[in-house]
């Protein structure tokens, strides 16, 4: 008998020694599960990270873009006071063209003036 009980040793064969097997094949089984899972909870976790780092970059250009919109913004309304502006001192240069205008018509009547003036005094003195 004694051969008989060391065979089933062995072998883990027998009434209650062929239980510590399969308690051992199901605990490994469950580490490996725990082991899987915690390795998917990671690699979602390190998954999260990366789309949120990613979500972070948007964010910033995003953020850089609504900033060029109000720079653009502000640099149409200064483009707009620009051209107002122009348009005044097209107008004024307008105004000062016609004012020289007018005083060179009034320097030409004035010397006018004086050639007469010059041809009516040589005229007394000869007279």
């Amino acid at each position: 008998m004694s051969n008989h009980r060391n065979a089933e040793e062995e072998t883990g064969g027998g009434g209650g020694g062929g239980g510590g097997w399969s308690s051992l094949a199901l605990a490994v089984g469950a580490v490996g599960a725990v082991g899987a899972f915690l390795f998917g909870v990671w690699k979602k976790k390190r998954e999260s990270k990366v789309g949120i780092q990613k979500n972070r970059v948007l964010i910033s250009d995003f953020e850089k873009t609504r900033e060029m919109e109000v720079m653009i913004q502000k640099n149409q309304a200064s483009i707009l006071e620009l051209k107002k502006k122009t348009r005044e001192l097209d107008a004024t240069v307008k105004e000062n063209q016609v004012s020289k205008f007018d005083f060179e018509k009034k320097i030409q009547k004035n010397e006018e003036s004086i050639s007469n003036l010059k041809k009516q005094t040589r005229a007394c003195c000869i007279s």
